[in-house]
């Protein structure tokens, strides 16, 4: 981009902040929307004001509820309440970002957002892409998303490093995040028509730590498939050592 365009993209930005206070609060009665919006932003941000004013675009449009934009500069604790270290960063509903994205990706995460699977498929999206670390801090911060990573362990469409990221994803959090809330929903899956999907809750149910997840394990011991038999084995020896 040429020097001056951008130098004056800065300052308009800036300006932008420092007339509002560095606070922004958008909302329209107009918008049937219900995806609300927090950016956060720092005046040297080279990015911030691509994705500002995106975003902005959007809102008129009647497809954000609300904006908010937080120079964190001016309110440092709202970066320390989401754990945010760089900018631009925004927050769609239970979504979060950083970085630059394009007018046709975020109008997508806004579309997303709204729906009931959101968090499903942008775990999906971030170990798509190899954003191992981000999902484990996401689902760390968040751990009442955890029920979301289980569509991608039934669905063999999902790309296949997709479910070797919540294998990843889930020995990683085990330890650090209590994963006890998924011992009923991974029983169910130790008794999923696929074979795969058995093994893996069985191994997954292990990682819980939780007492509740011997019942599920006892009773694959019984399963018609030796993979599964032995992952159970293998499995209640786990929770018993641990």
């Amino acid at each position: 981009m040429n020097k001056s365009i951008m130098q004056s993209a800065f300052i308009n930005h800036q300006s932008s902040i420092r007339n509002h206070q560095y606070l922004f609060r958008y909302t329209s009665g107009m918008t049937t929307s219900t995806v609300h919006a927090v950016l956060l932003v720092a005046s040297g941000c080279a990015f911030c004001p691509k994705v500002h004013t995106a975003l902005e675009d959007l809102h008129k449009q009647g497809r954000l509820a609300s904006l908010e934009v937080i120079n964190v500069a001016e309110q440092p604790e709202r970066a320390g309440e989401y754990g945010v270290r760089s900018v631009p960063w925004f927050k769609l509903n239970e979504l979060e970002f950083t970085g630059v994205y394009t007018s046709a990706e975020l109008e997508h995460w806004v579309n997303m957002a709204a729906h009931s699977d959101a968090v499903t498929e942008y775990l999906d999206h971030l170990l798509g892409d190899g954003q191992l670390n981000k999902a484990e801090q996401y689902l760390h911060r968040h751990p009442e998303h955890l029920p979301a990573l289980l569509p991608l362990l039934t669905d063999e469409d999902r790309r296949i490093n997709v479910r070797i990221g919540v294998s990843a994803l889930l020995e990683g959090l085990a330890g650090t995040t209590d994963l006890s809330s998924l011992v009923e929903s991974l029983g169910r899956l130790s008794k999923h028509a696929q074979v795969s999907t058995r093994v893996d809750a069985c191994h997954y149910l292990s990682l819980t730590g939780s007492a509740g997840a011997k019942k599920y394990l006892q009773e694959a011991l019984q399963d018609e498939h030796p993979d599964v038999r032995e992952t159970a084995q293998e499995s209640l020896v786990a929770l018993e050592e641990g």
